[in-house]
């Protein structure tokens, strides 16, 4: 399995009550995706 290359961190935009909240979602939604992805292994290891 190859890695793929982290790209270049993107400089954050002053926070707003909306970013600030987009950000939180984003990322509730890719802590969401990686518990699946991790369950999803488990189960087919």
């Amino acid at each position: 399995m190859t890695t793929t290359p982290t790209p270049p961190a993107t400089p954050v935009p002053p926070s707003t009550p909306a970013t600030d909240d987009f950000a939180r979602t984003t990322r509730k939604l890719c802590f969401t995706a990686l518990g699946v992805v991790g369950v999803v292994l488990q189960l087919m290891d």
